[in-house]
């Protein structure tokens, strides 16, 4: 029982320091917005994250309330540290937590490749640094959990990680990443109209999907389309129809067919959910106030 706590521990603090680097990495306007959207994804994913579902809203380098959380957890006294420092000093254990970091670094960033233009070579050094700077995470927050936080030393650490990033990258590609990152939600969900619509000559061209990306953006900072308590699908259709108008000088004119036939009928399929749940209970409560008996006069 007591090793399964502590690997799971282990697989927490893992995936935390990767969160929480990737925080580190978005710019000051979109960094809470951006960091709870990849919490989001990663719950659905990763069940382990869960339980710290506050660690990534952080002022500091390396958050007290986390470290403390993790001190704390069933059998991780003051030697959780020690053994998870012996843990990487295992070459077996390091080249599997190695490998698993970095699949999930590939899977938050499929397309980085592409839309970075960079070489197979430069790619895997990027993916590779990434790695590199989740297990820096992990040294901070095993010293943190030990009570030997050290802001300026993390402060130095996140600087520096950022100068190896722009080192590899150059001006351009460096500011490029920044954008990529910031977009990570609208390039998915871009990325999953892509595969939807399918291959073929009517499949979405690489500059397409680029094009089409601030346009989800943009669609999703409406201003002053708020969520109705009635009837929450009208946002969304605002949201549909800001996407097709956008879309109409990005797409062929059979892509955009496809598109609004697409946007039409998960527009369908959630009318007819929304009547599956709500109509019942209208049935039942017109029903009981029929049957109930009239006010004496």
């Amino acid at each position: 029982m007591r090793k399964t706590v502590i690997l799971g521990c282990i697989a927490l603090a893992s995936l935390a320091a990767l969160n929480l680097w990737t925080w580190r990495q978005l710019s000051s306007q979109r960094e809470e917005a951006s960091v709870l959207r990849e919490q989001l994804a990663r719950e659905r994913s990763a069940p382990l994250a869960r339980a710290e579902p506050k660690a990534l809203i952080v002022d500091k380098a390396v958050p007290p309330a986390h470290a403390d959380a993790i001190a704390d957890l069933p059998g991780m006294g003051p030697t959780f540290s020690t053994k998870l420092d012996a843990l990487f000093q295992d070459p077996e254990f390091m080249r599997a937590w190695r490998t698993q970091v970095r699949a999930t670094s590939e899977a938050i960033y499929p397309d980085v490749q592409r839309a970075l233009k960079m070489s197979p070579d430069m790619t895997n050094r990027l993916y590779d640094l990434l790695v590199d700077h989740v297990y820096a995470m992990n040294e901070s927050m095993s010293r943190a959990a030990e009570g030997k936080r050290d802001d300026a030393a993390d402060e130095a650490r996140v600087q520096r990680e950022q100068d190896e990033i722009a080192a590899l990258l150059g001006p351009a590609r460096t500011k490029a990443w920044t954008d990529y990152k910031e977009n990570l939600e609208y390039r998915a969900e871009v990325n999953r109209l892509r595969v939807d619509m399918g291959g073929g000559p009517n499949g979405l061209r690489d500059e397409q999907i680029e094009a089409l990306i601030p346009v989800y953006r943009a669609a999703s900072e409406l201003p002053g389309v708020a969520p109705s308590p009635e009837d929450p699908r009208e946002r969304q259709k605002a949201i549909d129809a800001h996407i097709l108008e956008g879309a109409r000088s990005i797409l062929e004119p059979k892509q955009l067919a496809e598109l609004e036939r697409m946007t039409r009928r998960r527009e369908e399929l959630e009318d007819a959910s929304a009547v599956l749940e709500q109509r019942p209970m209208q049935l039942v409560e017109k029903a009981s106030a029929r049957e109930a008996p009239a006010a004496p006069n």
